[in-house]
């Protein structure tokens, strides 16, 4: 995919990649505004500092990659 333009197409890919759950999502937009900040590098970063991803993950999502995050069942 074609890295993310906008939030939304961040928050999709995100949902896609599985990291973190719909209904935290949710909870995390709700907390943070996540849809008003301006541009996916915000969310990203935003996400990073709430600790919901790594640093890693986000440069990935941000590159428009949303697989790979898994191994099995553990999470890199």
């Amino acid at each position: 995919m074609p890295a993310p333009k906008v939030t939304i197409a961040f928050l999709e890919l995100l949902m896609k990649s599985k990291l973190v759950t719909l209904e935290r999502i949710e909870e995390l937009n709700e907390q943070y505004d996540l849809a008003d900040l301006q541009t996916p590098s915000e969310v990203a970063q935003t996400l990073i500092d709430a600790g919901e991803l790594t640093q890693f993950q986000a440069d990935r999502l941000l590159e428009g990659r949303h697989r790979g995050f898994f191994i099995d069942r553990f999470k890199y």
